[in-house]
């Protein structure tokens, strides 16, 4: 029988980061806070979404999910656990056209024009001049 983290290996489509792997620094904290997770899986489709949702039950281990730059102040780490980066999932679907509801998948720059982005990175670099949140990759600064 296969252990949870092999299963995890066959079945997930996305990256699986782990401690030691070169991009883990700048997958693994969020903005504000330094986060040291055992996993981080970055999906490539819902059902990678919920295999690693089934993976982190299974193992017992904290869950956090990160998407779009919402949890910048430390909701999308954890230490020891599973985090969920969502941003390689950048689909925008129309909910409800009447009460003009979508569900975002992506980053501010793949929704907004190009004009609108511009507009909200200068901005972020009025109020945010030292770039405190350089690693929220949302809004970049110009």
């Amino acid at each position: 029988m296969s252990s949870p983290v092999e299963t995890l290996r066959q079945s997930f489509g996305g990256d699986i980061v782990e401690p030691g792997a070169a991009e883990y620094e700048s997958v693994s904290g969020s903005v504000l806070v330094s986060g040291s997770p055992a996993y981080v899986l970055r999906p490539e489709s819902v059902g990678d979404v919920q295999v690693g949702v089934r993976f982190a039950g299974s193992v017992e281990l904290p869950l956090s999910v990160r998407g779009g730059g919402h949890a910048f102040a430390g909701f999308g780490t954890n230490d020891g656990g599973v985090v969920i980066d969502l941003s390689k999932l950048a689909d925008v679907e129309i909910v409800d056209k009447e009460q003009h509801a979508v569900r975002v998948g992506g980053r501010v720059a793949t929704i907004y024009p190009p004009e609108t982005y511009h507009r909200l990175a200068a901005i972020k670099h009025q109020y945010d001049p030292g770039n405190l949140f350089a690693r929220n990759h949302n809004i970049r600064s110009k």
